[in-house]
């Protein structure tokens, strides 16, 4: 599984005492790989992102095999 998260920030400061002003655009993009013991399906995986926490959900997965001990 790869997970992409970017972020744009803008920031303009105004100093109106000398009529300046100073714009600064910012990009961060952060990338990570995740290795899954099974295959997921992409259309029945639902991704949130609320409060900084991400949440990933997918189908419950049942092996076809068995472990023999």
């Amino acid at each position: 599984m790869r997970i992409i998260v970017e972020d744009s920030k803008i920031t303009e400061y105004v100093n109106e005492s000398s009529s300046t002003s100073n714009k600064q655009q910012s990009l961060q993009r952060m990338e990570r790989f995740i290795t899954l013991p099974f295959i997921i399906s992409e259309s029945k995986t639902h991704v949130s992102y609320t409060n900084g926490v991400l949440r990933i959900v997918t189908p419950n997965h049942h092996p076809r095999g068995r472990y023999i001990e």
